[in-house]
């Protein structure tokens, strides 16, 4: 009997393994998260289910490490965050791998005394993503000592003739570095608003407050380094970042 379930189970949590990597690649191919939308003809409590899990979703997770750029220091990058097993009914269209994704690129610039800031573009079904980020290192790491830091963002997605959002987010970082290995981890708080038009009914809006937890790993090869992250919000989520810069 145990070795009957060890069969279905092995199987099972690879398969399970794969259908992430393989989300995570389709999120980052050109025109992959752009194949759902948001549904008109959804009720109330359907569009209120979505922004509950989309709003965290979409934030503009910490997938760097807290040690600021430097004043020299710059950052470009493109990521994917992938949310799995997504079955709200007010969504239409294709989902791949039967999950959300989201596609972004953008650049981080380095200023004086520790602040790093950054912008962000993206895309995910019919919604287009305008981020803004401002960090700030209250310790900057040594050999010995990890790197913390503070970290504000603001986003907006819109295009959707049903669904409009707004975001803020406050969290704190830390990180430590050992060799090409940078493991990271990250705690905050994401205030999302939406505002809703659905066919057949009264607009309305939706508000949600939700803490994030991160963590991740980021490898500094030559060229690019590459982040791997899970991400909590509602739910649990996946999503790889390449960047390139110094």
């Amino acid at each position: 009997m145990r070795r009957e379930e060890r069969a279905k189970s092995g199987p099972a949590a690879s398969r399970a393994r794969w259908r992430w990597a393989v989300a995570l690649a389709l999120g980052m191919a050109p025109g992959a998260s752009h194949a759902w939308e948001v549904d008109g003809d959804a009720t109330r409590m359907q569009l209120e289910a979505f922004h509950q899990s989309f709003g965290v979703a979409s934030h503009l997770f910490p997938r760097h490490k807290a040690e600021p750029l430097g004043w020299t220091g710059f950052e470009v990058w493109v990521d994917t965050s992938f949310l799995p097993d997504y079955a709200e009914p007010a969504v239409t269209g294709s989902l791949p791998a039967d999950g959300l994704a989201a596609s972004r690129v953008g650049i981080r610039k380095g200023l004086p005394k520790g602040i790093t800031v950054g912008v962000a573009a993206g895309r995910a079904g019919d919604l287009d993503f305008l981020d803004g980020e401002l960090e700030w290192a209250i310790l900057r790491g040594a050999v010995t000592k990890p790197a913390l830091a503070a970290r504000l963002t603001v986003g907006r997605a819109e295009g959707a003739d049903v669904y409009e959002l707004s975001r803020w987010g406050a969290e704190l970082m830390l990180s430590k570095g050992f060799g090409p290995l940078t493991p990271f981890v990250s705690v905050g708080v994401v205030r999302s608003e939406a505002d809703f038009r659905p066919a057949a009914a009264a607009a309305f809006a939706s508000r949600e407050t939700q803490e994030v937890l991160a963590a991740g790993v980021t490898f500094s090869l030559l060229l690019p380094r590459v982040t791997v992250s899970v991400e909590q919000g509602e739910e649990l989520q996946a999503a790889v970042r390449l960047s390139f810069g110094f």
